[in-house]
């Protein structure tokens, strides 16, 4: 891997720029050779839901079979048991790159007394897990279907890059040797970092719509990262959140495959492709991104489900802490499970759900140190479809590019050559030998339906401010 020696500001890139050299661009990327698809396969759907800022042990602490622990060590070799505490929190945890080293603590996993949060009264509030009754229905999908004990978040940071990650497979490759990304050269594992630096008193956004507005990203400089110098990302410049990298979405476009991308409202960080210039400023593009989240569930009953779809919550419905409010996760997530059970596509339908970063939460498992930004910290994941295997917990090592790739093999688009390119794609979850298994509804603790949600306006309450 080619070593980045500085980052810098990406140069401005026109309409008829990219439209010229979009093509030209990506043609290495989208005319590779395809994955191989699974044999049989009789998937015609995924569907990606991401919730927010959760691991493993906080979520899932105590489920059978699988890896949780119930306590932890902290910077001064003090053993910390986890304290149950709600879903929804009151206060915040810093799951910045520079809250990760600090917990990370270069592999000790013994730092998390000493990073920073919002104000609190609870002792050790990293170290703490949701008790099963506040997410049940999260436990059930698991009991009934396949949960990955062994998922990491691609990124050693927050959600902005995280959101990019899960459909590119990276957050921006690009150096001063190679400052215009658009002629598809491969030169490091990170540009975009974290931290939207919003002009002073303007609202909360992300892509290309805050570049448009001039909040700019903070970057890596994967020079001083090799050395996993801590913090090292506060020297380097910022640059405008609007990019131009080959997306799993384009790959989908080159095979006349479609996609949809639900999400609360339009421009905010939860917004991915939002911040590829090539699908904001492409009208044909851009209609895939639909507002709000919850017109999946009409899309849905009318048979208008794109092969691929992302699902991103609001804020009340994220599992992201900070707001005590924040309570139903669990029963979003399984209302859109049900829908797609109880109706036709069930059949020919994977649903992956994971969730977007560790959020500063306590997990034991030390990640494995890929590159100077990859990977992060554990997070849970859930693989859902007729040939899941019952009740079954995978300890397959991956991370978010396991996602990419359970969409490149069951349509046979080709690899994006990114996190991809080294995961697998959820094979041990599922048994394609045996017939499909019918849909078991999944129980709400709020009785909800998809009627209850279908009058939610648009939402774009701040949720995440990096």
């Amino acid at each position: 891997m080619t070593r980045i020696t500085k980052c810098r500001v990406l140069p401005s890139l026109g309409l008829a720029v990219l439209n010229a050299g979009l093509s030209v661009a990506l043609t290495g990327v989208l005319n590779a050779p395809a994955a191989a698809a699974t044999t049989p396969d009789p998937i015609q759907h995924v569907v990606v839901i991401v919730q927010e800022n959760r691991t493993f042990d906080n979520l899932f602490n105590g489920y059978p079979g699988a890896n949780s622990r119930n306590y932890g060590y902290d910077s001064k070799g003090n053993k910390v048991y986890l304290q149950p505490e709600p879903l929804g929190l009151p206060y915040d945890l810093d799951h910045s790159h520079t809250g990760f080293e600090t917990e990370w603590a270069k592999g000790k996993m013994n730092g998390f007394d000493l990073e920073g949060h919002s104000p609190t009264t609870v002792a050790d509030p990293a170290y703490t897990y949701v008790p099963e009754a506040q997410v049940k229905p999260y436990w059930d999908i698991a009991a009934e279907f396949a949960l990955a004990d062994n998922m990491f978040q691609s990124n050693e940071g927050p959600s902005f890059p995280a959101h990019q990650f899960l459909i590119a497979g990276q957050s921006g490759h690009f150096s001063q040797s190679n400052p215009n990304p658009l002629d598809g050269r491969n030169l490091g594992p990170l540009g975009m970092s974290e931290n939207i630096a919003a002009p002073k008193g303007a609202a909360q956004q992300g892509g290309c719509d805050a570049a448009a507005l001039g909040y700019k990203v903070q970057t890596i400089n994967q020079d001083l990262l090799e050395n996993r110098q801590p913090s090292s990302e506060k020297n380097d410049p910022k640059v405008l959140p609007c990019v131009n990298y080959a997306t799993i979405l384009d790959e989908l476009e080159a095979k006349k495959l479609t996609w949809s991308y639900y999400t609360p409202s339009y421009g905010v960080l939860w917004d991915a492709p939002d911040a590829i210039s090539h699908i904001r400023y492409v009208p044909a593009r851009w209609k895939n991104v639909k507002v709000p989240e919850t017109s999946i569930l009409d899309d849905i009953a009318l048979g208008k489900l794109a092969n691929v779809s992302y699902v991103i919550p609001r804020g009340l419905n994220s599992d992201h802490p900070g707001n005590a409010n924040a309570t139903g996760g669990p029963d979003w997530v399984a209302t859109v499970l049900n829908a797609i059970g109880t109706s036709p596509y069930w059949k020919n339908t994977i649903v992956v759900v994971t969730w977007d970063d560790w959020g500063g939460f306590y997990d034991h498992v030390p990640p494995t140190i890929l590159s100077s930004y990859s990977t992060g910290l554990r997070v849970p994941a859930l693989l859902i479809s007729p040939y899941a295997k019952q009740g079954y917990v995978s300890h397959t090592r991956r991370d978010f590019g396991s996602i990419l790739r359970v969409i490149e093999n069951h349509f046979g688009v080709a690899s994006l050559g990114q996190d991809d390119s080294y995961n697998e794609a959820f094979g041990d979850c599922q048994d394609f030998t045996k017939p499909p298994r019918a849909f078991v509804p999944i129980q709400t603790l709020s009785g909800a339906t998809p009627a209850m949600y279908r009058h939610l306006r648009p939402d774009a309450s701040p949720v995440d401010d990096d």
